[in-house]
């Protein structure tokens, strides 16, 4: 086994902080109302019991059942989840996206009286061909951070157009401190800042979105659409405004820059975590100004909902109408103000797109009311450019560094819109059927058991427990068809570019984790590993009552073991008795072996035999 060697970031779509999807199904639902069958509903990281208490005061009778997702791609699973037709009854994705799979598989809910509470600009972004499939949540808003105690100090003005933001650059830089923390970990912020800066002139007119739907469809080249933006971004490289050192940092480093006072402002391919230095709302004061394009009036928001939600038109099947009608009793509560912040983790920091919505002044947005009310804003782009986001974010980043041109990051793109049009993207194995959940984490197993070399593997299923999610588990099933990479990634528990670590257990350790699950900090009841390399028969109780080896001998109490498991799929506990190690194999690495070798997939036989 190798020891941890540095391992390069393969995959940024997850550029918009990604917010928890679906994968499992919980134990726990609300109880009311038993007559009712329950209503599948992806985990959204919300306060379930407090969102489950606003909709039984609103919606008595209704019941939910959570699917639980704690990968590292929400949206890729919540994508995979539409492509392959197996949306749960109230769909949700952090996207507005995948147009022919919205008519094909999500109820149109245009003819519904709750659509007249929303924006009429909200219902016309996500209107297709005169149907409405999926409803916006409260946006996020996310524009240009500064710090303004750091402004009030040094006396500077906040810009209200491109030339007084260059102008600015340099007052801050004479005064010695950096203009900007930027962030450029993730490629995909550096696709970010360009599309972001298209979106302050072209990109916002009716041609801009002309050729957007051109390019994807191969009809026009990135300079088309794009020259003016990357003209504009020179210039901020001219100026000062971004430097090779913001291409050094870690994410983390850099939002932690801007808190240190490192920095000004702060640019970020999404929201940020807070408006104070302090997480209890001391120290310096942060704000928001728009992205300024050149020109005296060219200027954006970004406008990020939440969520969207739409319903599954499997629920106007023959036999399934009290469901539908919870479904639509819910999406009628989504539609109020209620309904908007029962959905929110953090009820500042969004923008209802309700009709007659106000934003109070203590907001963060307050400042940018106008901005907002004056429409200057547009949705992040992202859909329909998966393939090329990657790729030119990285290239937007060496150009920063010095290492190439605008005209490379334009090439560049057009590159990579030719390839995926010529071969689609790239499949890294295919399913000869459906797996149930379990089947899913056993092949994962399987896996990196065969990857690490080691006796056995467990990993533990991506369920609740107790009201608890598994922080550590395999989330998700595969479906038959194809797997692409964000299918895979989505799939994978945690991060897909976690290595995998090996213990040494005894056969009684063994058997000890195989009654009691994975336990975390706080729980009481564990979530259940699932193992290969063994077969488990269980009691009734939930105790073993025999484990066998491949060659059909028994598991020897006394004798040790090697086990592999993901990074966060053993307690501390276990990790000290084992002697945990890292090994040097990210688990994607693990599981594209396994189905370069293994396609088509098929479930395993099952390895936990239960009474």
């Amino acid at each position: 086994m190798k020891l941890k060697k540095p391992i390069a970031m393969i995959t940024a779509v997850i550029m918009m902080l990604c917010l928890g999807l679906t994968g499992c199904r919980s134990t726990d639902e609300n109880t009311s109302g038993d007559e009712h069958e329950p209503l599948t509903l992806l985990s959204l990281n919300i306060d379930q019991p407090a969102f489950l208490a606003a909709l039984e005061e609103n919606c008595p009778g209704v019941r939910l059942e959570f699917i639980s997702y704690t990968g590292g791609s929400g949206t890729g699973y919540s994508q995979y989840l539409l492509d392959k037709g197996h949306p749960p009854d109230i769909y949700t994705i952090s996207v507005f996206g995948m147009l022919d799979k919205q008519k094909e598989y999500l109820l149109d809910l245009s003819g519904y009286e709750f659509l007249n509470n929303y924006n009429t600009v909200d219902i016309n972004q996500v209107t297709l061909d005169g149907a409405v499939y999926m409803l916006p949540t409260s946006a996020a808003i996310m524009g240009l951070y500064y710090n303004k105690t750091m402004f009030a100090e040094h006396g500077w003005e906040v810009p209200q157009n491109f030339e007084e933001l260059k102008a600015l650059v340099k007052v801050i830089r004479e005064a010695g401190i950096d203009p900007v923390a930027a962030q450029f970990k993730l490629p995909g912020n550096g696709f970010f800042d360009v599309f972001t800066m298209a979106k302050t002139g072209f990109l916002s007119t009716p041609e801009g979105r002309q050729w957007e739907e051109d390019f994807k469809n191969g009809d026009a080249t990135a300079a088309e659409g794009l020259s003016t933006a990357v003209e504009a971004i020179q210039e901020l490289i001219d100026c000062g405004f971004l430097d090779a050192e913001d291409t050094k940092r870690s994410s983390s480093e850099t939002t932690n820059y801007f808190y240190d006072r490192g920095a000004a402002m702060y640019l970020n391919a999404g929201t940020i975590s807070r408006y104070t230095q302090n997480e209890d709302g001391t120290g310096d004061v942060y704000g928001i100004m728009p992205f300024y394009g050149p020109g005296t009036d060219n200027m954006v928001l970004i406008q990020q909902p939440q969520r969207y939600f739409g319903l599954s038109k499997e629920l106007e099947e023959p036999g399934n109408e009290q469901k539908l009608e919870d479904a639509l009793r819910v999406m009628e509560f989504f539609s109020t103000q209620e309904g908007q912040t029962a959905l929110l983790s953090k009820k500042d920091n969004y923008v209802p797109p309700l009709k007659n919505s106000e934003i109070p002044e203590d907001s963060p947005f307050y400042e940018v009311e106008q901005a907002i009310r004056q429409r200057y804003v547009s949705t992040l782009a992202y859909a329909g450019y998966e393939p090329v986001i990657i790729g030119v974010g990285n290239k937007v980043r060496d150009w920063v560094q010095g290492k190439c041109t605008r005209a490379d990051v334009l090439a560049c793109m057009d590159k990579l819109q030719a390839e995926y049009l010529s071969t689609g993207m790239p499949v890294e194995g295919t399913a000869a059927c459906d797996f149930t959940h379990e089947e899913t984490v056993q092949l994962q197993a399987e896996a990196i058991r065969l990857a690490a070399g080691t006796d056995f593997a467990m990993i533990s299923m991506g369920v609740m427990r107790g009201g608890k999610e598994n922080m550590g588990g395999a989330c998700g099933q595969i479906f038959e068809g194809d797997i692409n990479e964000d299918a895979l990634i989505s799939l994978l528990p945690n991060y897909c570019t976690d290595v995998l670590y090996v213990l040494t257990l005894s056969g009684a350790d063994i058997t000890g984790l195989l009654e009691t699950g994975l336990v975390t900090d706080g729980g009481t009841e564990g979530f259940p590993y699932i193992p290969a390399g063994l077969t488990v028969e269980m009691n009734k109780d939930g105790t073993v009552k025999v484990v066998t080896l491949a060659d059909g001998s028994r598991l020897d109490e006394n004798a040790g073991y090697t086990v592999a498991f993901n990074k966060r799929g053993f307690a501390d506990e276990i990790g000290e008795r084992g002697n945990a190690y890292e090994t040097d194999i990210p688990i994607i690495d693990a599981m594209r072996g396994y189905l370069s070798t293994h396609s088509p997939l098929t479930p395993l036989e099952p390895s936990v035999i239960r009474p």
